[in-house]
């Protein structure tokens, strides 16, 4: 009976422990950005999504139903519709299909990762 007034003792300390960090958690501040615009060639972004998504890059779980040849076709299109990202971006394939893109920033400090998924 000792112990399990000790587990829930603990238990109670714990909870409590992390309600107080929680209630005295404060975000460090954001450097604000001020607002630019971005040129988008809206016809050419359409273009380019309606030839992506014709690609039947549908993944099973028995991979012998995949069409390979629509996933390289997507991997292709990538490469053809954003030469810039290939040009400064390291690339690496992750498996059948997974694939990895590599953007060096100016700084190591504070990462971002970007994730998508195209099945």
């Amino acid at each position: 009976m000792e112990i399990l007034i000790f587990i829930g003792a603990a238990l109670v300390l714990l909870l409590a422990f992390i309600l107080i960090r929680a209630l005295f958690f404060r975000p460090y501040p954001m450097k604000e950005i001020p607002p630019f615009a971005v040129e988008v060639d809206r016809d050419r972004a359409v273009q380019n999504l309606t030839r992506m998504i014709r690609c039947k890059t549908v993944s099973y779980l028995d991979t012998s139903l995949e069409a390979e040849g629509e996933f390289e076709k997507f991997r292709a299109l990538l490469r053809e519709c954003y030469p810039l990202v290939h040009q400064y971006c390291q690339f690496q394939r992750i498996g059948r299909t997974g694939l990895l893109y590599h953007w060096p920033g100016k700084s190591s400090e504070k990462p971002t990762v970007y994730m998508a998924h195209y099945d």
